[in-house]
């Protein structure tokens, strides 16, 4: 017998508008109303409408308990007891909201994010060295130092820019370390704020010698899609040639 996750979603939300309780409160009860009175034999069927449930429940669509017997060491498994014992042993069947949604195939648009808003999620190895890559290759060593002085970066944080790109990798490296140490990551932490570098010398909102606030030199940022340029395509991980750059008062860049 072939259990379909849709169908016994739809069930559910019938049950619950009629004000059918009974029917949700063991599985035994649920799985007549499922299978429109059809009686269910078959071993392999009882495990069938089982695993469907437990998608359900996995996917966030359903919730169920699963109630342990008197005097038994460990919760109920099906895969260490029959199929159809341990289905007596789900109770008070409830859809999710997005169960609900699902049961009735109703789907929300919503706005996409913003790629250049912070998501929480981080930057990979690979994106901090392309970032490296582009700095180093665009600012002489004089300069990017003052680039990240102006950036908000303290004196004990700035890196040895003998070999630019290596210094920029150990900065953000030690940026990271001390954003992971944070107790509140997505609050403004102890962390020297840099986020200004990534902007490529674009102003902050409160001049060009106010810093920007960040949380460790946007870490906690992925690379992904994104708009325009500058910061938003840096951190994202998308290729920038120098030319898009907006240095600023930093004009006396590299000439090789």
């Amino acid at each position: 017998m072939f259990f379909d996750d849709l169908h016994i979603l739809r069930t559910i939300d019938r049950l619950e508008q009629a004000g059918s309780t009974g029917a949700l409160m063991v599985g035994t009860y649920l799985l007549p109303e499922v299978t429109g009175g059809q009686p269910v034999i078959d071993e392999r069927d009882c495990r069938n409408f089982v695993r469907e449930l437990q998608m359900a429940r996995e996917g966030g669509f359903l919730t169920f308990k699963v109630m342990r017997s008197p005097g038994a060491m460990e919760p109920p498994n099906p895969d260490r007891m029959a199929a159809s014992y341990y289905r007596q042993q789900l109770q008070d069947f409830h859809l999710t909201p997005i169960g609900r949604d699902r049961a009735r195939c109703r789907v929300y648009e919503r706005e996409p994010p913003d790629p250049g808003e912070d998501d929480g999620r981080p930057i990979t190895q690979l994106t901090f060295r392309h970032i490296a890559e582009i700095l180093a290759g665009h600012y002489a060593p004089d300069r990017l130092k003052l680039f990240l002085e102006d950036s908000g970066i303290a004196a004990d944080m700035l890196p040895p820019l003998d070999d630019p790109e290596a210094g920029l990798l150990d900065l953000f490296r030690r940026l990271m370390d001390r954003h992971r140490s944070a107790p509140a990551p997505t609050q403004q932490s102890g962390a020297p704020q840099a986020r200004a570098a990534l902007q490529h010398g674009h102003e902050p909102p409160g001049g060009p010698d106010q810093p920007l606030q960040a949380s460790g030199f946007g870490v906690g940022r992925r690379a992904g899609p994104s708009q325009g340029h500058g910061s938003a395509a840096a951190r994202r991980g998308r290729t920038v040639a120098p030319s898009h750059f907006s240095p600023g008062r930093y004009a006396h860049d590299r000439s090789d």
